[in-house]
């Protein structure tokens, strides 16, 4: 869409996220949970993320370009009880870092 309506996009920020969807042991943890949990939190975002920096890398000009990830503190923190959350923003945090190796050469 801003693509269409500006010609570019200059900026991503990638806030979409939902946390445990049952709170509860993690031996007891479902499979729909889980791929609901990686699906919104991880998948989305780094397909969403990679369709934006390509598009970001094709624009011409010298203009500053940023994608921005909110992630959480239970990336690094462990939790049991909402195991899938943990494990989507522990991912989303080293998804971030990849990408940022990724694009240091093109700026």
């Amino acid at each position: 869409i801003a693509m269409r309506a500006f010609g570019r996009i200059d900026c991503l920020v990638n806030n979409a996220g939902i946390g445990a969807v049952v709170r509860g042991d993690l031996l007891d943890l479902k499979p729909d949970n889980f791929d609901r949990a990686l699906g919104i939190n991880l998948r989305g975002t780094v397909f969403l993320s990679q369709a934006v920096a390509k598009a970001m890398l094709r624009q011409p000009g010298d203009h500053a370009k940023s994608i921005i990830t909110i992630t959480s503190v239970s990336a690094e923190m462990a939790s049991p009880e909402r195991s899938e959350y943990c494990m989507s923003k522990a991912g989303l945090s080293m998804w971030v870092k990849n990408l940022a190796l990724r694009l240091a050469s093109e700026n």
